[in-house]
This record gives structure tokens, sequence and C-alpha cells, in this order.
């Protein structure tokens, strides 16, 4: 059975990652082009909103992403 994921896109604003991967939880499953240090943390999927920034899960913590959302892609997996 698919499971349903998604791909986010921030605004450029200079830094270090562009795309996160999530899967059907949230988990980010990629970072691209760099920060892999986010994969696993856990997104939290009613914050996502194109021009709007994510609440991102870690341990101990949830924090909220300075970069806005600004495409959602939707796909199985």
């Amino acid at each position: 059975m698919k499971k349903k994921a998604q791909t986010i896109e921030f605004e450029d604003r200079g830094q270090d990652y562009l795309e996160w991967d999530l899967d059907a939880d949230g988990y980010i499953l990629d970072s691209r082009p760099y920060r892999k240090d986010w994969i696993g943390d856990l997104v939290d999927l009613t914050s996502i909103q194109v021009g709007r920034p994510l609440r991102i899960h870690i341990i101990g913590a949830t924090i909220v992403s300075k970069y806005p959302v600004i495409k959602i892609t939707r796909h199985e997996i």
C-alpha cells in the first residue's frame, strides 16, 4: 500500500536547506541541499501552509522554522 508523503520548499533567504521530504507522519526523510541533521525530526503537519513557517519537534523542544514555506508537493511513496 502506498503512503502519502510531501516535499516542502522554503523561501530562499540564503540558508543551507531549501527542501525537505516528509513521510506520511511528518518525519523529515531528506533535506536539500544541505543540513542532513534535520533527518528524523518531526514536522507538525497541521502547521504546513504556504507563506507560513513550520513547527518542528526536535528532542526536548518544539521550534519554529525561520523560513516560510513557498510550495508543497504531495506524492505517494
